[in-house]
């Protein structure tokens, strides 16, 4: 069966489940949604209540409908360089391959790679994505990040880079700027993107805690206070990040953070694989939220994150697939089954020390708090906005379907979601973005990669 477009008003009924993840967890049998322009207004179950008559009316037996995925880390170009950095530790990886094409970065290579990221990270139901854009190096190409987001459909979260120092550790002065023109950047972005209806918004995003410096630090500790934006950064990913933070700043991240004031701010920590258990007492105390990279965590061999100490601690974790050079994909039904597994494994008897309901909720609502937006997405709730994906549950995967968390979680796979809303706008459905063609993206990035790795200077060829 399947499913016709979206419009400006759709009714989605006997569904066999609406998993809905608000605060009670309920999951809907036989239910209903209704969609008028881009919020949920109504869903109950379909037995007891009708819905009213509408322009239009889907039938969705066989089908469950979960909330849109929430991505809290990546970083977009990225695609154009996958596979050439692998079996290399993060240094190595950053210095031989990352770092050169980042330096090289041109609007028309940003917008083809994020075309190609974005449409990766639809097609496995993530419908909001953090692109970490720490590679700035001319002009326009945060815009043509952003314009890739409005073309495929993704809601965006765009953390501008903020990068005044690193030479010392690899960073190439194309990515090195003042703070201040980095600011007046976010400013700029802010005023000319940031939209009514929330589909995008602007961040500030160190590359990392030994790219920016001290005075650094203090600026734009006072400017996102005054201006109330947020920030996220990579946080203790690695032994050489703990160890050049501490070299750069006289300290580790985390009371380099406090000390600047910038703790002060809505912060989200990017990794967080190497932090102990003060680190993590002043993290709840000032609210800090996580991003968990379990897919890159493991592809750069960086190690793995306290996640249980994290969550028995109270703070607020979500999932990040990171960038699809360190990854190398963006497939997010893969990292929730990582998730669970990794830390049941490094966790031997104690196979509840992460369940499937705790990783959906990183992936949903929490991935929403992380972002501040939690009162418009990740869960299907009525007066949200209407983005969520519908899993097909009479594949070879998912057939039975006895538990539609656990059958996403484990048993799923990405060619499993059959059709994703945003806004109540179909933007994929059976794999393929539905507002630019897959043809045009494949198009886009060929002659990007052939392009950036010429100017970058490193190898590989493209097919």
């Amino acid at each position: 069966m399947s499913l016709s477009s979206g419009g400006l008003s759709l009714i989605i009924e006997h569904l066999d489940y609406i998993v809905t993840m608000n605060k009670r967890m309920d999951i809907l049998r036989d239910a209903f949604v209704v969609v008028e322009n881009d919020i949920i207004t109504n869903l109950g179950l379909s037995a007891k209540s009708k819905p009213p008559a509408d322009d239009e009316i889907v039938d969705g037996r066989g089908f469950a409908l979960f909330p849109g995925l929430v991505n809290t880390h990546t970083h977009s170009f990225q695609s154009l360089i996958r596979g050439l950095g692998d079996d290399r530790i993060l240094k190595d990886w950053l210095h031989e391959v990352t770092l050169p094409a980042a330096a090289n970065l041109h609007p028309t290579h940003a917008y083809a790679g994020a075309l190609l990221t974005f449409a990766m990270s639809l097609t496995s139901g993530v419908t909001t994505t953090l692109d970490y854009a720490y590679a700035l190096p001319t002009a326009g190409v945060a815009d043509a990040i952003i314009k890739a987001s409005n073309d495929t459909g993704v809601r965006l979260v765009f953390g501008r880079g903020v990068n005044d120092t690193g030479e010392k550790y690899g960073v190439p002065n194309e990515l090195i700027e003042d703070v201040s023109r980095s600011l007046k950047d976010i400013d700029r972005l802010t005023s000319e993107h940031e939209s009514k209806n929330g589909m995008v918004r602007i961040w500030a995003s160190p590359l990392t805690m030994w790219s920016i410096s001290r005075d650094g630090l203090e600026t734009l500790s006072d400017y996102v206070q005054e201006k109330k934006i947020p920030v996220s950064v990579h946080l203790e990913e690695t032994p050489f990040d703990v160890e050049s933070a501490k070299d750069s700043l006289g300290e580790k991240a985390l009371p380099a953070l406090q000390s600047s004031g910038l703790l002060e701010a809505k912060i989200l920590g990017v990794h967080c694989v190497y932090v102990d258990s003060n680190d993590l007492q002043m993290m709840e105390r000032h609210k800090v939220a996580v991003s968990h990279n379990p897919l890159s965590n493991m592809y750069l061999s960086s190690g793995v994150a306290p996640v249980p100490a994290m969550l028995e601690e109270g703070l607020c974790l979500s999932i990040g697939l990171d960038g699809p050079a360190s990854n190398n994909s963006q497939d997010m039904v893969e990292g929730l089954k990582v998730t669970a597994l990794l830390h049941k494994v490094t966790s031997p008897g104690n196979p509840t020390i992460m369940t499937a309901g705790q990783v959906l909720r990183m992936a949903t609502i929490d991935g929403a708090r992380a972002l501040g937006l939690e009162k418009e997405i990740g869960s299907v709730e009525v007066g949200k906005k209407a983005d969520f994906f519908l899993l097909d549950l009479n594949t070879l995967d998912t057939c039975p379907c006895y538990d539609p968390i656990s059958t996403l979680v484990y048993a799923a796979s990405k060619e499993d979601i059959k059709q994703v809303y945003v806004n109540g706008v179909k933007v994929c459905e059976n794999g393929s973005p539905t507002l630019i063609s897959t043809r045009t993206i494949l198009e886009n990035a060929h002659k990007a990669c052939e392009d950036l790795l010429r100017l970058a200077g490193i190898g590989g060829s493209t097919t």
